[in-house]
């Protein structure tokens, strides 16, 4: 049954990578810091998109205190799940405080209750949909025409695209949701082709994806119209998470060219 697998799967996800032991990783710990870096282009953001959300909102907290409204969207209604149990406020849903705690830190905070509650508060607040999406389709949001100030997605597009090709089209895909003068927010893993998945069982499973290298990224977002300074892209190494296929990754966050096409 491929619903029961899939939810099994977003499950093993969330339990391997997301436990509440487990400390943030280095790969989400750069995330956040990026978008701290970039949080004053951010300002003003008011329509924006989160694509390839999975069944996770750690990305949606860090992003909402320099954004307005989020429209998370997945491919599959089992990581949508997921995500309406944890905008829901439901007692089944997957505990995301380390992330708020950890976002709060880095921005000198206070890690008291009352903090981490409105933290999370404010980022159900400002997710406004939850969508279905098919970044292989040319229009992954569907025939309705929408584009967007942001198009954030990470970790996603290389995970399906598997070949550098497919991954080239995909992009071509989601920045045609960003509106001329938007921004593009991506995150891949950096120069490998694969990455590891663990069952409830311990069985692990390597996973393959679309080997992307930087000066790839680059190509690949200038061809679709998008202005790409030396500091757009940030290539950042994780050698604790090695073991599971996750050498490095990149960071990107660039400016489609007014007079580029929709």
């Amino acid at each position: 049954n491929d619903k029961s697998f899939m939810k099994s799967f977003a499950a093993d996800y969330l339990r391997q990578y997301y436990p509440k032991s487990r400390p943030v990783t280095d790969d989400e710990a750069a995330v956040y810091r990026f978008i701290r870096n970039i949080s004053g282009s951010l300002s003003g953001k008011e329509c924006c998109l989160e694509l390839g959300c999975g069944p996770t909102v750690h990305h949606a907290i860090m992003l909402s205190p320099y954004i307005g409204t989020l429209v998370m969207a997945d491919y599959l209604e089992e990581n949508l799940h997921f995500v309406r149990e944890w905008v829901d406020n439901s007692s089944l849903a997957w505990n995301w405080g380390n992330y708020t705690s950890f976002c709060l830190q880095e921005d000198g905070s206070d890690l008291d209750p009352s903090q981490i509650f409105a933290r999370e508060a404010s980022t159900r607040n400002k997710i406004v949909e939850l969508s279905a999406v098919n970044i292989i389709s040319e229009e992954p949001l569907g025939q309705e025409f929408r584009c967007f100030d942001l198009v954030a997605s990470f970790y996603c597009t290389e995970e399906v695209a598997l070949t550098l090709s497919s991954w080239e089209k995909i992009i071509c895909n989601i920045t045609s949701l960003v509106k001329p003068g938007g921004h593009l927010l991506l995150s891949c893993l950096k120069d490998t082709d694969f990455y590891h998945i663990c069952d409830a069982e311990g069985k692990v499973t390597a996973l393959p994806c679309a080997r992307i290298t930087a000066e790839a990224m680059r190509r690949t977002l200038r061809q679709v119209g998008f202005n790409v300074e030396d500091d757009s892209i940030l290539e950042v190494q994780t050698s604790s998470q090695k073991d599971e296929g996750v050498p490095g990754v990149l960071l990107a966050f660039a400016k489609k060219n007014i007079d580029a096409t929709l």
